[in-house]
């Protein structure tokens, strides 16, 4: 009987503890929703947040009500409800302006794996151009190429960028978010063609601080191309 009670005093322990993490996490969401509300209305942005339903991502939107056109698409954010596993997460900023009609640009920080930037097209130049792009990038491996420099970017192309970037300019910008991001959002990766412009991140942002310096990172990249 004593054991029978002591295994009913722990299940009760055990019901508390995923109410009181499940309530935390609830607050916590609900406290992130209204900081990026308030952050849409201050900066005269439009928000619409899409809840994770039957195992799909839950995606939120945001893009500025009037003038130059952009939208930032975070997927995989959990939004409410208690979340044991979550699916893969990514933010993208995206305007069709600006283009490079030369081809393709990718700007990144700076990596050290030299052999796999040599030969994008290898499999370890696959496998790299992955984790930074993501797998939808992967075919253009063949059409890039790596442009050394002296400042703390990688930078990929199918043409030579020099008469496009500054690159001191953009190495500043990389450096200054990557100093001031958490290291799993420090890995931005800019997306210059002719389809127009994009800032990838391979995580969610949720933190309202964390999606204004993001947007504020792209909107000062399309600002100077």
């Amino acid at each position: 009987m004593f054991g029978a009670l002591t295994a009913l005093l722990v299940l009760i322990a055990l019901g508390l503890a995923v109410a009181v993490v499940a309530l935390w996490l609830r607050l916590r969401q609900a406290t992130q929703r209204e900081a990026l509300q308030a952050l849409a209305a201050r900066r005269g942005w439009g928000l619409s947040i899409t809840g994770q339903r039957l195992g799909r991502p839950s995606v939120l939107r945001l893009s500025p009500r009037a003038g130059h056109t952009w939208l930032v698409t975070v997927r995989g954010e959990p939004v409410d409800g208690l979340q044991l596993r979550q699916p893969p997460q990514s933010t993208e900023f995206t305007a069709e302006e600006p283009q490079w009609a030369d081809g393709l640009l990718v700007i990144a920080p700076l990596l050290q794996d030299s052999a796999a930037l040599s030969r994008l097209d290898s499999p370890e130049g696959q496998a790299l151009l992955a984790r930074m792009l993501g797998d939808d990038m992967v075919g253009y491996a063949a059409v890039l190429r790596h442009y050394p420099g002296a400042e703390p970017i990688t930078v990929l192309a199918s043409a030579d960028p020099a008469h496009r970037i500054d690159r001191g300019d953009i190495g500043k910008m990389f450096a200054t978010w990557a100093a001031q991001a958490p290291q799993s959002d420090a890995m931005a990766v800019m997306i210059l063609g002719s389809d127009g412009f994009r800032l990838r991140l391979r995580t969610g942002i949720a933190r309202a601080d964390r999606m204004e310096a993001y947007i504020d990172l792209a909107l000062d990249l399309v600002r100077i191309l």
